[in-house]
């Protein structure tokens, strides 16, 4: 499990691959093999994984500790809502002055058809490029949330259905006659 993180993609994703494998064939090593999987979960750098992961989750999570567990992790991955990306106030003033202070430039006088003169001015906004890639051209800090932000709406769409089944599971597994517990399901999703 360790290797879920891995920067090779490749290996990664045979090694979630294999997870799902085990947890399928081995049932009575299902919930050490989920804990486990959760507490790697941050460490995953591929959306791929991230798919996978999270299908393994919402497939094989069915003891009600378990599925409160899941779900807690998925909910810290993603981070607090609403997903956009957070500026601090000394980011926003500094991106405020470069937008104000755009390139200008200012061509001579040009001659038009009605042979009157006139002037052109173009203001070019330059933004500065980030780059916070390792040797790998992979970006250092992916995280799901990274993923979200970024515009990786299928790994939203998994998402979405793994809460979906959580949620379902855990209410049929407790039932809806249980108000603490419902509203602890309803905090974390």
């Amino acid at each position: 499990m360790n290797y879920l993180g891995d920067e090779n993609q490749t290996s990664a994703r045979d090694v979630v691959y294999f997870v799902r494998e085990i947890v399928e064939e081995y049932p009575r090593l299902r919930s050490s093999i989920l804990s486990k999987l959760m507490e790697n979960f941050s460490e995953i750098r591929s959306d791929s994984v991230f798919r996978v992961a999270l299908w393994i989750f919402g497939e094989y999570a069915t003891e009600p500790e378990t599925l409160k567990m899941a779900l807690k992790t998925v909910v810290e991955s993603i981070g607090k809502l609403p997903l956009v990306e957070h500026m601090s106030v000394e980011e926003e003033k500094k991106e405020e002055e470069e937008s104000s202070k755009a390139d200008v430039q200012f061509a001579g006088p040009v001659v038009l058809a009605d042979g009157t003169y006139a002037t052109q001015s173009a203001a070019i906004a330059v933004e500065p490029q980030k780059d916070s890639s390792d040797a790998n051209g992979l970006p250092e800090d992916v995280t799901l949330r990274s993923l979200l932000l970024s515009g990786e709406y299928f790994l939203a769409a998994v998402i979405a259905n793994t809460f979906t089944k959580l949620v379902l599971r855990f209410m049929t597994l407790v039932g809806p006659k249980n108000p603490e517990t419902n509203k602890e399901v309803a905090t974390r999703a």
